[in-house]
């Protein structure tokens, strides 16, 4: 075979294999707050539970698909509202996140992974003021690293079948102008996949 054909054949293989694929993934689910201290377990109903994508691209029900493997090196926390909120109300959205806790846990195992959802967010200061005029007690913690992305420094394998979770804890019921605002966890990573 000449040089010329395995340079050809080694340029037609693309990500598929038969071994399968690697990929950059991110996996995300999303929780839509109520007005109790109950925690919100994100992950536990996929699309074949009938969700939609624009609520999670989970495929399964509380368990990595079969023939996937997911390192999870970061996670990313979105928060979306659902209204318009007050001026007030910022106050209520700081509370909040400082009353949250995510976590991480694998089926048989204390959590892997466990954080203040305002440190996630990367929020350093929570600072309200009363406003003299309307607006004028702006977000102070967009100041610094407020990207919502928590990089591992050891990332956490979902090997195939394994059951997880990830779980939102309201440790404070969150205010009535947060009900029904939605939290979106992204769980950054590599993903290997049967193609």
């Amino acid at each position: 075979m000449s040089a010329t054909t395995n340079a050809l054949r080694n340029l037609s293989k693309g990500t598929y294999s038969g071994k399968g694929e690697r990929l950059e993934w991110s996996y995300y689910d999303t929780a839509t707050l109520a007005a109790t201290t109950a925690p919100l377990r994100l992950f536990q109903t996929g699309l074949a539970g009938g969700r939609t994508k624009d609520k999670t691209n989970f495929p399964t029900n509380g368990s990595m698909p079969q023939g996937q493997r997911h390192d999870v090196r970061a996670f990313k926390v979105t928060y979306v509202s659902r209204t318009a909120k007050a001026t007030a109300d910022v106050n209520t959205l700081y509370l909040a996140l400082n009353a949250f806790t995510i976590e991480l846990s694998i089926a048989g195992k204390a959590p892997v992974y466990q954080k203040n959802l305002a440190s996630v967010l990367g929020a350093p200061i929570f600072w309200t003021t009363t406003p003299t005029a309307a607006g004028d007690n702006i977000l102070i913690s967009s100041i610094g690293r407020f990207h919502g992305i928590d990089v591992l420094n050891i990332s956490q394998p979902l090997a195939a079948m394994t059951p997880f979770e990830v779980v939102l804890t309201p440790w404070t019921a969150p205010g009535a102008a947060l009900v029904a605002d939605e939290i979106r966890v992204d769980m950054l990573g590599i993903l290997d996949r049967l193609s």
